[in-house]
């Protein structure tokens, strides 16, 4: 099983869709934290740069411009980064940035992997 936390409220200043570090940051940059939550999603924020290695990988093709598609999940089985991914969420829905938790058994094609997500270009039409 993998899960994906996804914001649901879009960037106010763009189209653009947030991801959930996306929204983190945003957050953040507001002032409008605690000194309680500041420091606790700080510490948060620095347990993922430690923790959570960026995707080297994000397409199917492993040409250097092949279009890159794929889509982040966390394995379900890696517990401490869910944990501290449910807190993060937390703090952001008590500030009207709500997310919700999405599951798929099959994510798509998986093009990378590490010990606490996938990523994965998803099947055709889904």
């Amino acid at each position: 099983m993998y899960l994906r936390f996804v914001p649901e409220t879009d960037d106010p200043n763009s189209e653009y869709v947030w991801s959930f570090f996306g929204a983190l940051g945003h957050l953040m940059e507001t002032g409008t934290l605690s000194d309680y939550e500041r420091q606790r999603l700080s510490e948060l924020d620095e347990w993922f740069n430690v923790n959570l290695k960026e995707p080297t990988r994000l397409a199917r093709s492993p040409r250097y411009d092949a279009e890159k598609k794929a889509i982040c999940w966390f394995k379900a089985d890696a517990h401490e980064c869910i944990n501290n991914l449910r807190e993060v969420a937390t703090i952001l829905d008590g500030h009207d940035l709500p997310i919700r938790m999405i599951k798929s058994q099959k994510p798509g094609y998986i093009v990378y992997e590490d010990p606490y997500q996938v990523a994965a270009v998803p099947y055709r039409g889904t």
